[in-house]
């Protein structure tokens, strides 16, 4: 909890840096009416989330050093969330979506429209603005722009499907990792391990393959309506016989209410509530036996309370 209530801190510091930046040598009552666009922003799209991500890196930087600079950690954390809700923003222009977090998404509100896609820049900067002077500094900018490139490409493919033919195990598998992986797990301990200091000749994918595959749920309602590949999708597929496969290519992708209706109908009558969660423990019991794997022995307690946390989440 102390960590959380650091961030919200540190997060409300931020929203100065970040409108101070973008209206910089600006004057007037427009450059007045951008400050309060950008605090409106910040306000609507960066907090209020569970910020498990930045979590993780403050969690994984004590581990490795007890006690090392913890608000430079939690200051560096920011840039997480930053970088969260620049996907967010983006993310929820391109599927159309109506809410986020409860309430109407950015892009809906009536002053903001396609502006919203300029506010998805202003926070995909702000991300690197935030991040603290260190020795490691450009390290980590290059690992922020690393995992923007990494879940950008992972959305690039994830809008390119197109219907139930590319709903496959395969493109699941490269589109997890991409879009979700990389910037939910991977970045979060690859800044703390730079900001630590701590280089011990881990490969990347040790970290990659621990969590692999942690989009597996999603929301189905949307994800079907979006005709989004999913574990769920994935799995229907497979269990479908040719009358269950009729109606899913009737009704996947189509965004009226009465398909999705009948598309969760389909799920239910082949039971695969049931089949994740079988998956989610057995998954669940693969990654805790790959992080006890791990060389970085500080950071597997860290993680494995990370396995705890997605197991107990409720969407």
């Amino acid at each position: 909890m102390a960590t959380q209530v650091a961030i919200e801190q540190a997060l409300l510091a931020s929203k100065r840096l970040l409108t101070a930046g973008i209206t910089a040598g600006l004057e007037g009552s427009r450059a007045e009416r951008v400050r309060t666009r950008m605090e409106t922003l910040f306000e609507e799209t960066v907090v209020g989330g569970k910020y498990e991500r930045s979590r993780l890196l403050v969690d994984a930087y004590l581990a490795l050093k007890p006690q090392g600079d913890f608000a430079a950690a939690v200051q560096l954390s920011t840039s997480i969330e930053f970088m969260q809700a620049f996907f967010l923003v983006m993310d929820d222009v391109m599927d159309q979506s109506e809410t986020r977090r409860g309430k109407s998404c950015w892009y809906r509100r009536p002053d903001v429209g396609l502006k919203a896609i300029n506010d998805g820049l202003v926070l995909e900067q702000a991300a690197d603005l935030v991040v603290p002077e260190h020795p490691n500094k450009e390290a980590m900018l290059a690992a922020i722009r690393q995992t923007k490139t990494m879940t950008v490409a992972g959305q690039a493919f994830d809008i390119e499907c197109e219907g139930l033919n590319d709903c496959t195990w395969t493109d699941y598998a490269q589109l997890v990792e991409r879009k979700t992986s990389h910037y939910t797990y991977f970045c979060p301990v690859q800044l703390a391990m730079l900001l630590a200091d701590v280089s011990r000749g881990v490969p990347d994918d040790d970290f990659l393959d621990v969590f692999g595959d942690e989009k597996v749920t999603g929301k189905v309602g949307t994800d079907l309506k979006e005709g989004k590949c999913t574990w769920v999708t994935c799995r229907a597929l497979e269990k479908a016989s040719p009358e269950d496969m009729k109606i899913l290519r009737d009704n996947f992708g189509k965004s009226d209410d009465e398909s999705v209706f009948i598309l969760k109908a389909v799920m239910r009558r082949l039971h695969i509530d049931n089949d994740f969660q079988k998956f989610q423990t057995s998954f669940a019991a693969t990654v805790e036996t790959n992080i006890r794997r791990l060389p970085v022995v500080e950071l597997q307690p860290v993680l494995l309370d990370a396995v705890k946390r997605i197991m107990n989440r409720r969407k």
